[in-house]
């Protein structure tokens, strides 16, 4: 399996969001975003990932989860890939499922800022920061869980 080029190449799909949001792993085989702050919690939430499993790379992508309308024009080839809810898994590279996810992820993103739903980077003060990194633990274990109901459901 290919999974380091299928990783770099969703990786590119996230990576171009990084000036607006927080990167909470940048590692060859766990890439991790977080939403700095939202205006009703004021704590940083789970945006995307690209993660190597054992047979596949998976693609989170939290804002289809809380927004489900934005899976309404999709193809029914990009579908076939969601495992869950917010769950991509890929096992070759496929530049025309790869471009509409990139698609879908740039209309994800403009929903939440359009939506407010986080500040720029550099509109955090340094108690954010501090918050982030404290809140830190508490969103990977989250990222774990859901990860734990995606390799279930690709079990089935």
């Amino acid at each position: 399996m290919e999974t380091d080029k299928i990783f770099a190449e969703l990786k590119s799909i996230l990576a171009k969001y990084e000036p607006g949001l927080l990167v909470l792993h940048d590692k060859t085989d766990n890439y991790y975003l977080n939403i700095p702050t939202t205006e009703k919690s004021k704590t940083p939430e789970f945006f995307g990932a690209v993660q190597v499993k054992k047979s596949y790379v998976a693609f989170h992508l939290m804002p289809v989860y809380y927004y489900p309308e934005l899976l309404a024009n999709i193809s029914q080839d990009l579908k076939s890939k969601m495992q869950g809810k917010s769950c991509f898994n890929f096992k070759h590279t496929d530049e025309k499922l790869f471009t509409e996810l990139n698609s879908l992820t740039e209309t994800a993103f403009k929903k939440y800022k359009s939506l407010k739903r986080f500040k720029h980077i550099s509109q955090m003060t340094n108690s954010d920061g501090k918050k982030y990194q404290q809140l830190t633990t508490h969103y990977f274990s989250e990222l774990l869980q859901a990860q734990a109901l995606c390799a279930i459901r690709n079990r089935h």
